[in-house]
Formats: C-alpha cells, sequence, structure tokens
C-alpha cells in the first residue's frame, strides 16, 4: 500500500492490521504488479475508473507510488492489454 501521506484517492476500509484500497489505489498497485492473473481485474479496473491509457496509467502509478516508476516490462503487458478491443470505450464487462 501507498503510505498514508501519498494516497490517491481514499481509503475505503481502515484497521489497525489492514487498510483496503480504492478502485484507482488497486489499478496502481495491478499495474505495478502485471501479473497475467491479475489480467481480469485490470480490464474491470479500467473500465470502472475510466483511466484507459497507458499514459494515465503511469501517471496513476507515479502518483500513488512516488518513488517507483513503472518499469518496461509492465508497461508493455499494459500496452498489450490497453490494445484489446473490449475495452474501448463504452463497454461494460458482464460481471462488473
Amino acid at each position: 500500500m501507498p503510505s498514508p501521506d501519498r494516497r490517491h484517492g481514499i481509503a475505503v476500509y481502515e484497521h489497525p492490521h489492514l487498510t483496503a484500497a480504492d478502485t484507482a489505489q488497486m489499478l496502481a498497485m495491478k499495474a505495478r504488479a502485471a501479473r497475467r492473473t491479475d489480467t481480469q481485474d485490470v480490464r474491470r479496473l479500467v473500465t470502472i475508473t475510466g483511466i484507459n491509457t497507458l499514459e494515465r496509467i503511469e501517471h496513476l502509478v507515479t502518483d500513488t507510488f512516488p518513488t517507483r516508476s513503472l518499469p518496461d516490462r509492465q508497461r508493455r503487458w499494459l500496452q498489450a492489454l490497453l490494445r484489446d478491443t473490449s475495452l474501448r470505450e463504452g463497454y461494460v464487462p458482464a460481471s462488473v
């Protein structure tokens, strides 16, 4: 999780041992991880947040994690995912 003073968005749940992130924070975290198992989650988060370009996701990652940029592998993964026609404006996955 980003440090409390550098959060992008708000925490939707806080407890002394647990903080739940908002959708933008989740997108930033999953973009940084860029795991194959996160593909569906990233697609849903892109649709929900409307943050649907590589430039905007990079800005979100930098804003959420100020000391970390988006590495090349993650950038390439996101570019491939964003080229998917299902992420065009107006598409909403059935499970959202």
